[in-house]
């Protein structure tokens, strides 16, 4: 499958990050360019990805760890299937969480 994220990289952005498919890491420096408000993924040591950051340093978990399996567009799609997840489940907790709590008390969640 084609990843359409793709299409907002340079040719020698593109080649980089598919010349690099034994390592991972490499798409970071990329990932802005590709997912609005993610600076970075965290990676665990057996290279499964765990969570992304936000430029701001908010952490988001995902909801299992993503396996790197196959080819890098086939990963970087299940990191954005992944983070629609993630995110629907933040935001359902925050408003179900905000009318059983204080304003003072919700907002810094």
């Amino acid at each position: 499958y084609l990843f359409p994220r793709f299409f907002f990289l340079s040719n020698e952005e593109l080649l980089e990050i598919l010349s690099q498919i034994r390592e991972p890491r490499a798409v970071q420096p990329h990932l802005k360019k590709c997912f609005e408000g993610i600076d970075s993924l965290e990676f665990l040591e057996d290279s499964s990805i765990a969570s992304m950051l936000s430029f701001h340093g908010e952490k988001i978990q995902f909801h299992e760890p993503l396996a790197l399996e196959g080819s890098i567009e086939n990963w970087l799609n299940l990191v954005e299937i992944s983070m629609k997840i993630a995110l629907k489940e933040v935001i359902n907790n925050a408003i179900s969480s905000f009318s059983e709590e204080y304003r003072t008390q919700w907002l810094p969640k």
